[in-house]
């Protein structure tokens, strides 16, 4: 089995493309109600959607993990965007460096650097 991707299903399209291209200094393709993110290091993207059904906004049952450079360097980023921060960084006995913050639909993202 293999992961084929995913994509964030929203009434706010626009918020969420301008939020994850800042936040990953990503840029986007598309128009309209389908727009794809696409991964800074070229290896994918996500699309962002609305496919006219979304009634919910607010997802708190999963996580979109990223791996990132320098944890503390993004959370400094973060907090000047005013982002919400739901953990700041800490290290984890897995051997990684995490922090969770929520996008403009209340979606949690983590962050993590890997120390091991």
């Amino acid at each position: 089995m293999k992961l084929v991707g995913f994509y964030i299903l929203t009434k706010n399209v626009d918020t969420m493309v301008d939020f994850y291209k800042k936040v990953l200094r990503a840029e986007a393709d598309g128009e309209g109600c389908h727009i794809v993110i696409n991964l800074p290091d070229g290896k994918g993207g996500f699309p962002i959607w609305d496919n006219g059904e979304v009634t919910d906004t607010v997802n708190e049952k999963m996580v979109l993990w990223f791996s990132v450079d320098n944890v503390d360097e993004e959370y400094e980023i973060l907090l000047n965007m005013n982002v919400p921060i739901i953990e700041p960084p800490i290290n984890n006995p897995w051997g990684g460096r995490h922090m969770v913050f929520c996008d403009p639909d209340g979606n949690r993202v983590r962050f993590v650097t890997y120390t091991v």
